[in-house]
């Protein structure tokens, strides 16, 4: 990897894009949050089906911002994550304690 104090912030949004692989309830609740999102900014996103671990089917995601919004654009899209996508997966990890 190289030095990042002398990577570009292009060079660095091509090639570290924000990965997620999520199960089908959140993937569905994160295409809503990117479309909220995109009222805002302009996302750029790849979604591949994922790997199937027993009933749970992933979705790999991959989300890229625009140069020009890449700090604004993360930090919206993790306040929206957090109010969107997290509440169900925190719903699905504490049913598995019970």
């Amino acid at each position: 990897m190289k030095d990042m104090k002398y990577m570009n912030k292009k060079e660095f949004i091509e090639n570290y894009p924000l990965e997620l692989c999520l199960p089908t309830k959140e993937a569905e609740a994160l295409r809503k949050t990117l479309k909220v999102a995109n009222e805002s900014y302009v996302y750029d996103t790849e979604e591949k089906k994922g790997v199937k671990v027993g009933k749970l089917q992933y979705y790999d995601f991959k989300i890229h911002v625009p140069l020009t919004t890449f700090a604004n654009a993360y930090w919206h899209f993790g306040i929206l994550y957090a109010e969107n996508v997290l509440p169900i997966w925190r719903n699905r990890f504490n049913k598995k304690k019970k």
